[in-house]
């Protein structure tokens, strides 16, 4: 077969156990039919390991070009290494070599703050975590407010796993329970909202009233695990 002839490769490293990563294969898939494009799209199947930048470098796979999720240096060496066409699709590296589209975070977190003004909250809070992407959400929300005269508080529960948020229920419940009443509480993402969910549950604070909770990501899953449902700022990750 001539190579022009080769089907179009595109891989997609991205986890497809959470919200973003479908949504971001879905925007390829359509914008491919819609613009006509061959494209065959590789993506992980559930519960199956990525295969590594520097398998995509031998292109064993014939893949022709990634959109992905790269977050450290080692990994954007390979990519580039590799000689393939990478677009990347995450904020955590600043001053990265690839080309970049990501989720503007800062104004993530300010319309989060807005929602919260809107509904006629003073009383301000946000939990974040470590990582660039979470202190821009965090910062940008927190601004937004205190823009406004208001008070921020803020819990840092530094580098985390998602597989770690659990056992922090009980601390995030004794924090939520000092804080002042009908606070509007910023988790800067919907896994950690749905924890802060559970610990309002835990410490019997009654949400919207008591605490009212924000999220951003808009994750279906995420958003519905939490009782009551957990409101999300949609950083449209399919566009």
């Amino acid at each position: 077969m001539d190579s022009h002839k080769k089907p179009f490769r595109v891989y997609l490293p991205l986890e497809m156990n959470q919200s973003f990563g479908p949504e971001v294969v879905l925007g390829v898939a359509r914008y491919a039919a819609s613009a006509g494009k061959k494209w065959l799209l590789s993506v992980s199947d559930w519960g199956e390991p990525m295969p590594s930048p520097e398998s995509a470098g031998g292109l064993g796979a014939g893949w022709r070009g990634v959109v992905g999720r790269v977050r450290t240096r080692q990994q954007e060496d390979a990519w580039l290494a590799s000689g393939l066409p990478v677009v990347n699709v995450s904020g955590v590296l600043r001053g990265s070599r690839l080309p970049r589209v990501q989720t503007d975070d800062r104004a993530a977190g300010a319309l989060a703050a807005e929602h919260l003004l809107g509904r006629g909250y003073r009383r301000f809070a946000v939990a974040t975590i470590a990582g660039q992407v979470w202190r821009d959400r965090a910062a940008a929300f927190a601004r937004r407010v205190c823009r406004q005269g208001h008070r921020c508080s803020r819990l840092n529960l530094g580098d985390v796993t998602p597989a770690q948020h659990e056992r922090l229920i009980p601390r995030l419940a004794d924090w939520l329970a000092r804080l002042p009443e009908a606070t509007g509480v910023l988790a800067v993402s919907d896994l950690l909202g749905r924890r802060l969910s559970d610990a309002c549950r835990l410490a019997d604070l009654a949400v919207p009233d008591r605490v009212a909770l924000v999220g951003i990501d808009n994750s279906e899953l995420m958003c519905h695990l939490a009782d009551p449902p957990l409101t999300s700022v949609d950083v449209n990750a399919e566009q």
